[in-house]
């Protein structure tokens, strides 16, 4: 992520990755670096995962208050959020669409478990949050339906 680091950046998915092509460890210059790159784009992933085949796919997320995520579910993954910063709200609906739940994380919340078909979205409460996702892998772009 830094000058002295490896890093590829893979603009194929629903928002830009980055992945690192050496081992790290997470440090606070890591999020400013996340977060500077995410005022750019809105979201933006930092995958820990080596590559899109890893078994175990955990990736910390900057998601700014305005961005437009969209509504969806995904089909045989499920999937955990960790927040890490802000406050992040999780609308859960139903099969026809409709606002069945809304969940806030925050510092005295901070991990939802979301199951496999569950339709939902995610939006910063805060200016931005950064969080954790973590899912099993590797990817398949079937898995997620958009609504």
């Amino acid at each position: 992520m830094h000058k002295n680091k490896s890093y590829k950046l893979d603009k194929t998915g629903n928002s830009d990755a980055i992945y690192l092509t050496s081992k790290f460890q997470i440090k606070k210059r890591d999020i400013s670096y996340l977060k500077r790159q995410g005022k750019k784009k809105n979201t933006i992933r930092l995958c820990l995962h080596k590559n899109e085949n890893s078994n175990l796919h955990c990736m910390l997320l900057y998601l700014a208050k305005n961005n437009n995520n969209s509504i969806h579910s995904h089909k045989v993954n499920d999937e955990v959020y960790i927040l890490i910063e802000g406050r992040l709200r999780i609308k859960v609906f139903n099969n026809k669409k409709k606002l069945k739940e809304i969940l806030t994380l925050d510092k005295k919340n901070p991990v939802y478990f979301m199951s496999k078909k569950k339709i939902h979205l995610t939006e910063s409460l805060t200016n931005h949050s950064i969080f954790l996702e973590v899912r099993r892998g590797p990817l398949n772009r079937k898995d997620s339906k958009f609504y």
